[in-house]
């Protein structure tokens, strides 16, 4: 399984629409920057600083559109069967890299708590009170996380993954994250994923793929066991 994206999912959308998506938010950005300054004069600086602000404005506007109008649900897609599903994944994921990537890739945004609010204009459905991110969640969209869980450092959530066989295979699964789990730094957590409430994942473990980890448990390693039962675990 591989989580990065193979050249044989990309067609001619990716090509001509794609493109014109992104060149329709630079314009409509640059057009508000236009209208913000016949009501208000700014410097260069902040004429700069309003053009950034707007333009993840208007793709996170757009990338919510394309959420409700063509949503993607869980499954097996291939491009030969379900081109229209996967080029709406790729688009998706080319506006959050490109046009989001300081905060989508980089993490530009402090880990509580405005990761979390990010990630919920991203479709993520996040509970009430502090959840720490210090890692990335691809996909947002297909990521449930409860109240005051932590998402250790450089830790990853996936909710996609590519199988090569003899034509490319797109796997979306939901993760769910119930209330007070720990993820340790630098873990990785496959599609399909429910971990229990309470529970606890060691750093640098691999979660694999429609793993259920009940809660109350402590599990690790590569791929992720249970280790102890938390109740157990100080005796």
């Amino acid at each position: 399984m591989e989580t990065s994206r193979h050249i044989r999912f990309m067609g001619w959308k990716d090509l001509v629409i794609t493109p014109a998506v992104e060149v329709a938010i630079l314009v409509m950005t640059f057009l508000s920057v236009l209208l913000l300054n016949r009501l208000v004069s700014a410097s260069l600086f902040a004429n700069a600083i309003s053009f950034y602000l707007l333009m993840l404005f208007w793709t996170l506007l757009t990338l919510k559109i394309i959420r409700v109008i063509i949503p993607i649900n869980e499954g097996v897609y291939s491009y030969g069967d379900n081109s229209l599903a996967c080029y709406i994944w790729n688009l998706h994921a080319f506006l959050c890299i490109t046009n989001l990537s300081l905060h989508y890739n980089n993490g530009l945004l402090p880990p509580a708590p405005m990761r979390k609010f990010f990630y919920i204009l991203l479709g993520a459905k996040m509970g009430r009170g502090v959840i720490a991110i210090g890692g990335k969640l691809l996909d947002p969209s297909f990521i449930t996380i409860g109240e005051n869980t932590i998402i250790g450092e450089d830790a990853l959530l996936t909710p996609h993954a590519v199988a090569r066989t003899s034509s490319d295979i797109l796997i979306i699964g939901k993760i769910e994250i119930k209330r007070g789990v720990i993820i340790g730094a630098r873990s990785m957590i496959m599609p399909g994923v429910t971990i229990g409430e309470n529970s606890m994942v060691n750093a640098m473990s691999l979660v694999p793929m429609n793993t259920k980890i009940p809660p109350n448990q402590i599990w690790g390693g590569n791929p992720a066991v249970k280790i102890a039962d938390l109740s157990k675990a100080g005796t």
